[in-house]
Parts: C-alpha cells; structure tokens; sequence
C-alpha cells in the first residue's frame, strides 16, 4: 500500500478557504471600512430590508447598495436600516458614502430621508444624528440631533443645503461632536454641540419611512468609514454554538489521522 502524504489532503479544503465569498472589509487598527454592497452578508452588520409586500426595493450594485423606495399606494411601508456592530472609544470619525439620486418631498408628516445615527453607551443613551431629509413643502434640509432615547430636550438644527453625492460626517474630538458635509473634497461644518465621552456603542444607517404620505426616494449606500483611537467589543453577531471552522479543521485532521494510521498499517 502507497504511503500517503497527508499534506496532499490539506490542499483541497485550503483552496475552497480561498475561495469562499466573504465581505469586502479593509481594517487597519484604528480604521475600518465597510463596502456597503456587502453589508447584508457582513457578521458585524444586521440588515433590515423593507417589509414583505412594500414598494420599496434594496438592489446591489458594484458600486453600492441601492435603496429604492415608491410612493406606498397603500402597500406596507418601514425603512431600510443597517446596524454596525462596531464599538469604539475616544475620538472617532464616521463618515457614510453615498448618493443621492432622488428625494421627493411628502404629502404629510413630518419628512423623510437618510441618517447616519452613532449610539453612545451612556445612561441616557445618547444618539448623534446626521441626515439629509425632506419635509412636506420645502427643500431637503441636512437635519442635526444630539438626545438621549427619552430625552424631550434634545438638541435639534436644520441647514438647507444641496447634497448630491458625497460623504455625511460626524466627528467627536474630546467632549465636542463636529457634524459635517463632504463634497467635492470640500468639508462644510454644519454644527459643533457638546457630548458625552461614552464608548461608542453601535452605527445605524437609516433609511426612513413615515406611516403615510411617503414621497419617492432613491440613495446609493456606498461606503462607511470608522476611525477611532481605538475599537472595542470587535466580534462577529450571533457565533454559533461551536464555530464551523472548528468542526470543519477537526473533521479534516480526524481524516487525516485516519489516512496516516492506514499507512503506516500497509508499511508494516
């Protein structure tokens, strides 16, 4: 009987490693970068879709994750959000990528649009809230908030601007949060509010629907990018109970055990 090599066994479960489809996110320390046409596959980010019968439709493109969203008609409505699992402490950058291709105004209500929100892990769990939205008979506006979940006080502020394409900001620097507009390589400073220095607790890209009265929206989800001095609590959602990578290495070295047993049996 021929002795085996056992490393010739090993090639084969290392090429389908290789292969495997997984998220396209670059991390750096202090930086990471989530391409959001793989957002809804990603470990750290839970996706919630509009609801089933809606109107509204996510695409992926190469270049994003399109968020398509009609007038409802009467069909079910609810936003299309993406949460990051990513904590963080100290300063921190976050800056969302995206385009706006389409941003009708309601009929009713108090508006819609697209928000880049940060949870802080204090008592009053705070939000820092950054969008561009649009209210019954007016231009869209970029909307600013700083409040806790209950607070009735929260801080709000509105700018008229004209957003296109380009990169919604916020960045805390000691106990002060910037809100910030990025286009053409240009940053405009929308707000400066003071802040808690709480960790960071998770991200939130929302794409918001009212009950009724919905006007047509169209946005190209294309990048976020996290800078902090440092991340906490890095770990994938949901782990099963025992990791299939585990199961996967130890079936493949039982095999491999048994292989080398059966020839040094047939040398002997």
């Amino acid at each position: 009987m021929p002795v085996f090599a056992w490393r010739s066994f090993l090639l084969p479960f290392a090429a389908l490693l290789s292969v495997l489809g997984l998220p396209t996110r670059k991390s750096a320390g202090e930086k990471t970068e989530f391409e959001l046409r793989d957002a809804p596959q990603d470990p750290l980010v839970t996706f919630s879709p509009p609801p089933s019968g809606s109107v509204d439709r996510v695409v992926v493109k190469p270049t994003g994750l399109l968020v398509q969203q009609g007038r409802e008609a009467g069909k079910p409505v609810g936003g299309t959000r993406l949460k990051f699992k990513l904590g963080a402490s100290g300063d921190f950058r976050a800056r969302l990528a995206l385009d706006v291709n389409r941003l009708d105004a309601p009929s009713k209500g108090w508006g819609h649009g697209v928000m880049l929100k940060i949870y802080l892990d204090d008592s009053a769990q705070t939000a820092l809230q950054l969008g561009y939205t649009r209210s019954p008979g007016q231009a869209a506006k970029v909307r600013v908030e700083v409040g806790g979940r209950f607070d009735q006080d929260a801080v709000r502020s509105v700018k008229t601007v004209d957003f296109r394409a380009g990169e919604l900001a916020i960045e805390r620097l000691g106990s002060n949060v910037h809100f910030l507009v990025i286009q053409d390589d240009l940053q405009h400073l929308i707000k400066t509010m003071p802040c808690p220095v709480a960790d960071v607790q998770h991200t939130l890209i929302s794409c918001s629907r009212m009950k009724d009265g919905n006007g047509q929206a169209e946005y190209l989800l294309r990048k976020l990018t996290f800078e902090s001095v440092d991340f906490v609590a890095y770990q994938t959602s949901r782990p099963p109970r025992v990791p299939w990578w585990n199961v996967f290495m130890a079936a493949n070295g039982a095999v491999c055990l048994g292989l080398l047993a059966l020839a040094i049996r047939g040398r002997g």
